[in-house]
Parts: C-alpha cells; sequence; structure tokens
C-alpha cells in the first residue's frame, strides 16, 4: 500500500510522501533504539505511531476500528509500528481536485474558442443611435441586416437571380 502512495506522491506532491516516510523511519530508529517497553511507546506516541507490537506482545493498541487506508506499518525484525497517513490521502484528493479543476477549465477554454462561444466583437445593440450623422440606427427601417452575408446582392448578380 505505501508503495503505491508514494508513487502517486512523487508524481504530484513530491515532498510530502518523502518527508512522511523519512518521519516515519526516524520514528522506527527511535522506537527501536529505546531500552525498555516503557520507552518504547513513548518514542512510538512521539513518533506518531498509533500502534505498536513487539513480536506477539500488542504494546500500544488502536483506541478503535483502524482503515487499512488510513496507515502504513514499518517492521523491522520483530518490531511493528502502525502510523497515520490519512493526511498524505486527503493531501492527495486536494492534489486530484485541483488537477480535475484545472482540466476541467482547459476543457472549457477549448471548447468555447473551437465553437466561437467567445464572440471577437461585442455583439450589437437594438435600438441604438446611429453612430454617423445621416446614418440609420440597427433598429430603424431602411438599416443593412446584420446577419445577411455581405456581397448577396452581387453574388445573386452573378448567378442571375432577382435581389430579395
Amino acid at each position: 500500500m505505501l508503495a503505491g502512495a508514494a508513487m502517486a506522491d512523487a508524481l504530484l506532491i513530491p515532498g510530502l510522501s518523502g518527508s512522511s516516510a523519512a518521519r516515519r523511519e526516524a520514528a522506527m530508529d527511535e522506537i527501536e533504539s529505546a531500552p525498555d517497553e516503557g520507552a518504547m511507546i513513548r518514542a512510538a506516541k512521539a513518533g506518531g505511531a498509533f500502534a505498536l507490537r513487539d513480536g506477539e506482545r500488542a504494546l500500544l493498541a488502536a483506541a478503535g476500528p483502524v482503515s487499512p487506508a488510513r496507515y502504513a506499518v514499518l517492521s523491522r525484525g520483530g518490531l511493528e509500528a502502525w502510523f497515520d497517513v490519512s493526511y498524505e490521502a486527503r493531501a492527495r484528493g486536494v492534489a486530484a481536485a485541483i488537477a480535475a479543476l484545472a482540466s476541467l477549465a482547459a476543457a472549457a477554454g477549448y471548447a468555447a474558442a473551437l465553437y466561437g462561444l467567445w464572440p471577437r466583437r461585442p455583439p450589437a445593440r437594438r435600438g441604438t443611435a446611429a453612430a454617423r450623422p445621416g446614418a440609420t440606427a440597427a433598429g430603424e427601417p431602411g438599416a443593412p441586416r446584420r446577419d445577411a452575408p455581405a456581397g448577396s446582392e452581387e453574388l445573386a448578380g452573378i448567378l442571375g437571380k432577382r435581389p430579395r
């Protein structure tokens, strides 16, 4: 379990996995070098372990049911320590959410650029006053149609059709 989490962290959050693994290794060194069981338990609690087992004896037990996705186990000889890694899962979730939102934003920008959802010029307002003296406003009779293609009269003349 820990190898997969470290691989995902190496891609998304390079420092988190390495620093957490180093902290757990340092705690395990302290637990292993403790002279008696009381010192081992104190070192385990100080290092963030919530369970500790020496051979077949449980020196420190978890306070309740523990999900396998929430802990990492380090073993040395007959000594095993369980460490909480739920903060790493939360960090990976946040990184995945940020990556997903960035992907959605990129896809939305691409779709908007591709399908013209962002107009290149502001839309004409209806019923505005004429910009030049003597020109007709967009909403007045005699104003050119804005949605008609340019050169339709010329094209109709070339094809021999009557203009509409």
